[in-house]
């Protein structure tokens, strides 16, 4: 980062911004996230990188998303998406729809005009475009989000056809925490579908 600013590296400055956002995310520092992706936010908008400025925001959405500030999220994700369609960013496209659904969902256990039959719609659009990507990660995370999506909706046994066509690709791909998060996932369900 001192390297970009001394270098007046401006493009270079707001993607170590963006990455470090990401760092704190995942390690739950989110006002440092929210810090370092705002300063990015702002030079991608100088910048006029558009494709920059829609990664960015769809980091800022799931960081408020991380909050608890869904509104925020959802209002943020929102324009990430519409300049993800706008720039023909598949890729991002795909990743803020994920994103969004996630949202979606829990913005249905607060307001009744929320549905979680929306945020299984925008799942399967992230599924459709992953689909044609073939990046199996991201296949594998989505078909994850669709089969949580069926749990919250308590359609027991949908949910465990995308739990276990994740688990297949996470097993394929040797990632461990998908494996264990996809297993205990399917053990919730199998356990809500026996109770019922």
């Amino acid at each position: 980062l001192t390297i970009y600013r001394e270098s007046r590296d401006r493009a270079g400055e707001a993607k170590v911004l963006n990455s470090l956002g990401e760092v704190y995310n995942e390690l739950s520092q989110y006002p440092k996230a929210l810090e370092v992706l705002q300063q990015a936010l702002t030079i991608r908008r100088e910048l006029h990188d558009r494709k920059g400025e829609g990664e960015t925001l769809d980091n800022l959405g799931e960081t408020y998303a991380l909050l608890d500030r869904l509104q925020l999220a959802f209002e943020t994700l929102q324009q990430a998406l519409a300049i993800q369609r706008e720039i023909g960013n598949r890729s991002g496209e795909s990743e803020t729809l994920d994103n969004l659904s996630g949202v979606e969902l829990s913005l249905s256990s607060y307001s009744s005009n929320r549905s979680k039959e929306k945020a299984l719609e925008l799942a399967q659009q992230a599924l459709a475009i992953r689909q044609k990507l073939g990046d199996r990660r991201d296949l594998a995370e989505t078909l994850g989000s669709i089969g949580g999506i069926y749990l919250a909706q308590e359609r027991y046994v949908e949910a465990l056809e995308p739990l276990r066509q994740a688990l297949s690709i996470y097993q394929e791909l040797g990632n461990r925490a998908g494996v264990g998060a996809t297993l205990l996932s399917i053990g919730v369900v199998d356990f809500f579908k026996n109770q019922s």
